[in-house]
């Protein structure tokens, strides 16, 4: 059975991206400042196989960039300018290496990564990323996500206790996905669309022993709503007021 819920646990999508340029040391920075329990990024792996935290394989949207980071070394990532787009305060901040952010941040916030190899879901990302987390002895504490069921088979291959999530779109393959007969995919964790979090929905993970960590929350309303239903985490762009809302409900 399922113990009593604790405190719900709020995430910085990409970091704080209301606050700062997504999926950067700095966002990631603001999401524990504001008092976030941790924060989500995604990863993919650059043309030399490092992974790299960053959101689309094109570089156009967060960086002064241009083709792919699939396509390029991190030499090369490395000189690319992934603030300025957002603020001029950001001025140079640099696409990190998930490496960077572990050696920062592994020891002092929850974090989920999230996988993002859907242009080559056969690559080296999760053994890559498995290899990390087991150098910085940080395998109890990462939390894996992806809407890619292979890559959690192929993370718990390696780090067996792993915990991982399954990420859940709204639509219909999600809410099959979400079923207790896939439930080996995804046993203790699942992440699904804030939209498909129902308060019946929720009661019958927890009934699985799954904890619920909905994305990405951004309304007060709805932020209210789902702490009220009993939802484990919240993964957000505005962590301070997920923050905020949620301490006066504890």
């Amino acid at each position: 059975m399922r113990i009593e819920q604790q405190k719900v646990s709020i995430y910085g999508h990409r970091g704080a991206k209301k606050y700062a340029p997504e999926n950067t040391i700095a966002a990631f920075q603001k999401a524990l400042d504001v008092g976030a329990d941790g924060f989500e990024l995604d990863t993919m792996l650059s043309a030399d196989g490092v992974p790299v935290v960053i959101h689309d394989r094109s570089l156009a949207r967060t960086t002064n960039g241009i083709g792919f980071v699939d396509k390029k070394n991190v030499k090369e990532l490395k000189l690319l300018d992934a603030g300025s787009w957002f603020s001029d305060t950001f001025h140079n901040e640099r696409i990190p290496l998930l490496e960077e952010v572990l050696a920062q941040f592994g020891n002092q916030a929850q974090i989920n990564i999230e996988l993002k190899n859907f242009q080559n879901p056969f690559n080296q990302l999760p053994e890559k990323i498995c290899i990390m987390i087991k150098k910085f002895d940080l395998s109890g504490s990462i939390l894996f996500s992806s809407f890619i069921p292979f890559n959690l088979i192929r993370i718990r291959r390696i780090i067996p206790d792993a915990k991982v999530a399954l990420l859940i779109e709204p639509d219909l393959l999600g809410r099959l996905l979400s079923l207790s007969f896939f439930r080996t995919l995804s046993p203790d964790f699942i992440h699904p669309h804030y939209s498909v979090c129902t308060e019946p929905f929720i009661a019958s993970q927890h009934a699985m022993g799954r904890s619920v960590n909905t994305w990405t929350v951004n309304e007060i309303g709805m932020l209210k709503a789902l702490i009220s239903y009993g939802i484990d985490g919240i993964i957000t762009d505005d962590p301070a007021s997920a923050v905020s809302i949620r301490d006066k409900h504890i």
